[in-house]
C-alpha cells in the first residue's frame, strides 16, 4: 500500500471527500465527489491502479461533501506567522499543513465562497486542496503541523471568517491590551423573547455525516432566543433533536451530545437581536459624533451606543457579523470600518476571538483622533 493510498483512507474514514493528483491537477473527473465521497475501492482503483504512477498527490474536495471544510492558504511569506499572533487560539487549535511556499489552515464554515486574497485564497466549497504527504512542484512534501482530527465534525466551526482572520486583505497585529482590562469578562444577561409553545427541532436536524456539529450550534443559538441553558424546556428540546438527528449523525452517544449542546448553550454570544434596535435608536444621541454622520462617523455612534448598552466594566463585544447589520454592510465592510476606529484610537481590542467566541472584545477609547 503506498503512502498516498494510506493517507486517502484514513482521510475519508475522517469524514472527507479525497481525489488523487498529478502535482496540482486531479488525475480523475472530480464534480461527481463534490456530491459524494470515493469509496475505499475507488481510491484503491486510483492510487494503485494502471495510472497509480502518474499519481503524486492526494486532495480533499472543500464544502459539504466534507463537513463544510473551508481552508485559509496562506502563500505570502510572513502573513501566517502574523495572523497566528494576532489568532493565538486559532494557530494552536485548528487542523494546520505546511507546504511547499506557506501554510494551509482548515475550518468549517457552511456557504463558504472561495475567494482570492492578496496573501493567498479563501477555498472552500467547489475548489480542492493538496493535503499531506502530497508533493509540492517544488520537491517539498506537505506535512501536517496541527494534525487533523478523528472526524471533521471535531474541526472547529468559524462562525465569522473575517473576524477570524481567514477572509481580510492585510492582517495587522492585535495591540495589548491596558493591564487593567486583562480581567474576567461577565455574561451579559438579555431578555429573552416569548418563548413559542412547541419548539421545532426539525430545521436544525442534520441532513447528512459530518453535520453533527454545526446542527449543535445552530440548534443552541435558536434555543438561546428564548431560553436561559438551565431551563426545563431545553432537556427536551434536546431530547427531541437526538431522536431526529441519531440516525444520521451515527457518531458518539447521548451523553457526549447533550454534554456538547450544553456547552454550546454556554459560549452562544448574546443570541437575541433587541439590543441591535436599542443600539439604533440610542446612536443619534451620541455626544461624541452628532449628526450628520459620515460612514466613519456613523460607525462611531453606534459602536458608542453598543458600549452603552452592553458593556461590563468597561468591556463590550462586537462581531462583524453584527456589526454589519447595524451598519447595512457586508461583514467585510464592518470589518474595516471597526479596523479604522481602532487606527482613529477610537476603538481597542481587548481579547481576540478563540475558536470558541468569534467575537472581538473592545473597549471604546473614544473621543481619539478626529474622524473623516
Amino acid at each position: 500500500m503506498t503512502d498516498f493510498l494510506a493517507a486517502a483512507l484514513d482521510l475519508e474514514a475522517r469524514g472527507l471527500s479525497i481525489i488523487p493528483t498529478h502535482e496540482k491537477a486531479a488525475c480523475c473527473s472530480w464534480r461527481e465527489y463534490q456530491k459524494r465521497r470515493a469509496t475505499p475501492a475507488e481510491l484503491k482503483h486510483w492510487f494503485t491502479g494502471p495510472s497509480g504512477g502518474s499519481v503524486t498527490g492526494l486532495a480533499v474536495i472543500l464544502g459539504p461533501v466534507s463537513g463544510d471544510l473551508v481552508c485559509r492558504d496562506f502563500d505570502v511569506e510572513g502573513i501566517f506567522e502574523k495572523w497566528a499572533t494576532v489568532h493565538p487560539g486559532l494557530a494552536a487549535t485548528l487542523p494546520t499543513v505546511r507546504t511547499g511556499r506557506g501554510f494551509h489552515v482548515y475550518a468549517r464554515h457552511p456557504g463558504a465562497k472561495t475567494c482570492n486574497l492578496d496573501d493567498g485564497e479563501l477555498r472552500a466549497s467547489g475548489s480542492y486542496i493538496l493535503v499531506p504527504p502530497s508533493l509540492h512542484p517544488s520537491g517539498a512534501s506537505y506535512r501536517w503541523i496541527n494534525p487533523f482530527p478523528a472526524h471533521v465534525d471535531q474541526v472547529p466551526e468559524v462562525l465569522d471568517l473575517v473576524e477570524a482572520g481567514f477572509c481580510l486583505q492585510r492582517l495587522l497585529k492585535t495591540p495589548e491590551p491596558p493591564e487593567d482590562s486583562r480581567r474576567l469578562l461577565k455574561d451579559v444577561s438579555m431578555d429573552r423573547y416569548h418563548p413559542p409553545g412547541d419548539f421545532d427541532v426539525a430545521p436544525f436536524v442534520p441532513t447528512a455525516e459530518g453535520q453533527r456539529d454545526h446542527g449543535l450550534w445552530t440548534l443552541a443559538r435558536a434555543v438561546r432566543r428564548y431560553y436561559e441553558p438551565a431551563a426545563p424546556e431545553v432537556a427536551d428540546i434536546f431530547d427531541r433533536w437526538y431522536t431526529l438527528a441519531v440516525p444520521i449523525i451515527k457518531t458518539k452517544d447521548r451523553d457526549l451530545n447533550q454534554a456538547e449542546f450544553y456547552r454550546k448553550l454556554v459560549l452562544v454570544e448574546n443570541p437575541g437581536t433587541e439590543w441591535k434596535a436599542e443600539a439604533l435608536k440610542l446612536a443619534p444621541s451620541c455626544p461624541l459624533v452628532p449628526p450628520p454622520w459620515s460612514t466613519v462617523k456613523r460607525t462611531a455612534a453606534l459602536v458608542w451606543a453598543v458600549n452603552e448598552l452592553l458593556a461590563v466594566d468597561g468591556v463590550f463585544w462586537l462581531c462583524c457579523r453584527d456589526a454589519g447589520e447595524l451598519l447595512d454592510v457586508s461583514h467585510a465592510a464592518a470589518a474595516k470600518l471597526l479596523l479604522l476606529l481602532k487606527t482613529y484610537h477610537w476603538l481597542s481590542v481587548v481579547r481576540p476571538p478563540t475558536p470558541n467566541r468569534m467575537a472581538n472584545r473592545y473597549i471604546f477609547t473614544g473621543p481619539g483622533l478626529p474622524l473623516p
